[in-house]
């Protein structure tokens, strides 16, 4: 039987840890494990860094597009901020987080000049390759895709995980997205409300059928394969998944600790803090004024294994999103490896999608700004600890989110549209 190939543009894909990044390799992943054979053009390769042993695995090749960063260059801060694509600057990329998406270079010039040279060569080399995969925003992956499904004849793919709008060079970017959401090819993307928003945005112009939905999610198996959850000791062991929240908003969270503190002293020696996430020194600096230094786990996190080995350890994960309206539909990749965990999940949390899941896990969830009910609900997490009762996220809405029945369904839809012709 003949080996189907597809190609892979993305400006996120490991061991970069920007958003994306994880749905880009369980896609390829997946198609691997199918008989498919991806071939993956990729960010920038960051060397002199371990690879993470799922990547280390694959047989699928992956070629990077850019000037290689070496890794013992940078000191851990700087190459957490490499990793989730803000810039090294830390004042830049604080100030980038307000508007939403994270991205050192978000026009994608530099990227997709060296990626159209990458891909241009895999399809000489391969001219059997039948489909193209690309992700965005950024929008350089669309456009590029775009041009080569035209010049080749090849069906793609159209993976949005967030609206463009929202991204800091929408103006610029509005014509690309009419052009690739009314492309005729497959437009797949994470969330119902993502979807019902872009079909009122082209009201008219496209149809319920012209979008597919494929959730992002967790694998249970790679769950299994950490190391178990210890715990049972005497410190609370707290994980802070932080995302696009502004300084204020950081502030008012590490306050709230600040707050619960004064108020048991006791506690001081039995709660640790680790923060995952690409706002980890933004958080450390405001935890800092916060008088907290000493209840801050120091560890920094160069992978996405690292990260779910913290998750997995911790007795309740915080998942804190900035309010800003850009974020409605953003909900942070690691927090579908939380939910597959069952972790108990306090969300800090403005209206959106995020906030909606964690409700509808029995999480607890607050309004970032709001102090007093965070110190509240601290305090209220802290007390289940220590009588034992924290529970866990719901079943049912965890097993909704297991990856490989999503990517069943995107291959089938992307076999039959072959089939078509």
């Amino acid at each position: 039987m003949d080996v189907k190939k597809i190609l892979f543009l993305t400006r996120n894909f490991p061991p970069m840890m920007t958003e994306g990044s994880a749905r880009a390799w369980k896609l390829a992943a997946h198609f691997e494990s199918e008989g498919w054979l991806p071939f993956v053009v990729s960010p920038a390769e960051v060397t002199g860094i371990e690879m993470p042993e799922s990547l280390a695995g694959a047989d699928f090749p992956v070629y990077y597009a850019g000037k290689p960063v070496e890794a013992g260059e940078l000191d851990p801060g700087a190459l957490s901020r490499v990793l989730h694509g803000r810039p090294v600057n830390r004042l830049t990329a604080l100030k980038e987080s307000v508007g939403g998406l994270f991205s050192a270079d978000s026009s994608g010039k530099s990227w997709e000049k060296h990626a159209a040279e990458l891909a241009r060569e895999v399809l000489a080399a391969n001219p059997d390759i039948e489909v193209l995969y690309a992700q965005g925003p950024p929008s350089s992956p669309h456009q590029l895709g775009m041009e080569l499904a035209n010049e080749h004849g090849l069906l793609m793919v159209l993976d949005y995980i967030e609206p463009y709008e929202f991204d800091a060079q929408y103006q610029r970017q509005e014509k690309i997205e009419d052009r690739t959401m009314l492309s005729g090819h497959v437009v797949i993307m994470p969330s119902r409300a993502m979807k019902v928003y872009m079909l009122k945005k082209h009201f008219g112009a496209l149809s319920h059928d012209d979008i597919s939905i494929i959730r992002n999610g967790y694998d249970p198996g790679e769950l299994s394969a950490l190391a178990p959850y210890v715990g049972g000791d005497a410190v609370m062991r707290w994980v802070l998944l932080l995302e696009r929240m502004t300084r204020k908003e950081l502030a008012g969270l590490f306050s709230a600790y600040s707050d619960l503190i004064a108020e048991h002293a006791e506690l001081r020696g039995a709660l640790s803090l680790s923060i995952v996430g690409s706002q980890r020194d933004d958080a450390e600096e405001q935890l800092v004024k916060a008088g907290l230094h000493d209840l801050l786990d120091d560890r920094w996190y160069h992978s996405r294994e690292d990260e779910l080995d913290a998750c997995m350890q911790s007795d309740v994960c915080v998942i804190g999103v900035g309010s800003s309206a850009a974020n409605a539909m953003f909900v942070p990749e690691r927090f579908f490896d939380i939910l597959g965990m069952r972790k108990p999940v306090f969300g800090v949390l403005a209206d959106g999608v995020a906030r909606a899941l964690v409700e509808e896990g029995g999480g607890d969830v607050v309004t970032p700004g709001e102090r007093s009910d965070m110190t509240a609900a601290l305090s209220g997490l802290v007390q289940r600890w220590q009588n034992g009762t924290l529970g866990s996220m719901s079943d049912e809405l965890a097993l909704q989110y297991q990856v490989p029945d999503a990517l069943r369904q995107l291959r089938r839809d992307i076999v039959s549209r072959l089939l078509l012709g």
